[in-house]
């Protein structure tokens, strides 16, 4: 019984996080300019806006951590954590619009000022 009940809370945690964050652009999709961002700074970046740190505890029998990281939509993560009684579900969503175009935006601004200062 808590095996059903702990699977319908994901397959419902699951239907609603995919319902707030829109449909999936296909992954065929070009960038439209060339990022000055590399994967890793990237992924550095996200690992500190939205913590995995639950998946290191080691008293958890399990833990969801699903990342959404679409081209030009902002990211999200949902972390789905059981409990005693119930399952835990942290929601975290850009609200300054796509993280990977916010980087490229400050980078190409750095960018820009360091070649005026080098020319």
């Amino acid at each position: 019984m808590k095996k059903r009940y702990a699977f319908a809370i994901i397959v419902v945690a699951v239907c609603l996080w995919s319902a707030t964050i829109g449909s999936v652009r296909s992954q065929n999709n070009q960038k439209l300019r060339t990022s000055t961002v590399s994967e890793g700074t990237y992924e550095k970046v996200l690992d500190i806006l939205f913590p995995r740190n639950v998946l290191k505890d080691p008293t958890l029998r399990f833990a969801f951590v699903l990342q959404y990281q679409p081209t030009f939509r902002p990211e999200s993560q949902i972390v789905i954590v059981p409990s005693q009684s119930a399952a835990q579900v942290i929601t975290y969503r850009s609200v300054d619009g796509n993280i990977e175009t916010r980087l490229y935006d400050i980078c190409s601004v750095w960018w820009q000022r360091n070649s005026r200062m080098d020319g």
